[in-house]
């Protein structure tokens, strides 16, 4: 092996090491908190439902269904993810996004209240089928057209 093998080697590990402990120490709540808010971002959403959401589900232990490396997984595909270039296991990516939104929309009054994007959406509390009371979120359902 040369030099210039060996430096570009060392190099190129030191990279790696700093993503990766990048993505190891980061916060996954807040991954969580802007993955809504960006999905949301069409929505009128109240102040601080978010933080709200995020909090009560931390508390709740919402994200234990996750284990370390599917958090990883998700917040290296959250913040490497573009329309030029996709990581693959983009569909599981998406999957496990749309249950984190699908989350927080069934824990407001979005679907309660028609699906009204004119209106500011509360928050109601965290999505808990066997905690809080029985309410069909689509009991009400309706398709704007």
């Amino acid at each position: 092996m040369t030099r210039r093998k060996f430096v570009i080697l060392i190099l190129s590990l030191l990279v790696f090491t700093l993503v990766s402990g990048w993505f190891i120490f980061s916060d996954f709540n807040k991954a969580v908190k802007n993955m809504v808010l960006k999905d949301t971002g069409k929505l009128k959403l109240k102040p601080g439902i978010i933080d709200r959401f995020v909090e009560e589900a931390k508390k709740d232990n919402k994200w234990g269904q996750f284990n370390t490396n599917m958090k990883l997984f998700i917040m290296a595909h959250y913040y490497l993810d573009s329309k030029v270039f996709s990581l693959p296991y983009r569909s599981k990516y998406l999957q496990k996004r749309n249950l984190i939104v699908g989350n927080f929309l069934l824990s407001t009054d979005f679907f309660q209240k028609k699906m009204d994007l004119n209106r500011e959406i509360e928050y109601i509390a965290l999505n808990h089928p066997y905690k809080n009371p029985c309410s069909n979120p689509f009991s009400s359902i309706f398709y704007p057209a």
